[in-house]
């Protein structure tokens, strides 16, 4: 993945129907709201973990981006009521992309590469969240910036 859509998706909207360009709006002015209450934060990228799908990087501490996941949700609720995606029935799993698969591959070749080259766990401060606009073309997903909503009680 291309290093400028490094990522921490909090919420997939996308299946929802037919959301209008106010309804975005008033959904960025409720996540506003509820991003005041929490100042930056600073959290924590890794080790890595394989899946069929995807290399991720855990993050940790999990419970301020889970928080931020449930304000999200609950703005979108808010302003798009029943046509918001239900929320997922799964505890909020915190992880940054690294790369994802696009067809079927054997692992352990790339296991054994990353148990000879372990990722150095990265610690940065998240001072915003974003919304964006998702597409995929090309086997890559690309994301469009929407809005920024910073993070604190000074903003």
């Amino acid at each position: 993945m291309p290093t400028r859509w490094l990522h921490q998706t909090l919420y997939m909207l996308g299946s929802a129907p037919g959301v209008t360009a106010a309804e975005a709006d008033q959904m960025i002015r409720c996540v506003q709201a509820a991003a005041r209450l929490w100042e930056p934060m600073r959290v924590t990228y890794g080790p890595a973990v394989i899946s069929a799908q995807s290399v991720t990087l855990r993050v940790s501490p999990v419970e301020p981006a889970a928080q931020l996941h449930g304000a999200v949700l609950t703005a979108a609720a808010a302003v798009i009521g029943d046509r918001a995606p239900p929320p997922p029935n799964v505890p909020y799993w915190g992880h940054m992309t690294l790369a994802y698969a696009n067809s079927a591959i054997d692992d352990g070749p790339l296991l054994s590469w990353l148990a000879a080259h372990p990722v150095e766990p990265v610690t940065v401060t998240v001072r915003a969240i974003h919304l964006v606009r998702q597409s995929y073309r090309d086997r890559l997903f690309r994301w469009a910036p929407v809005a920024a909503v910073p993070l604190g009680r000074g903003q």
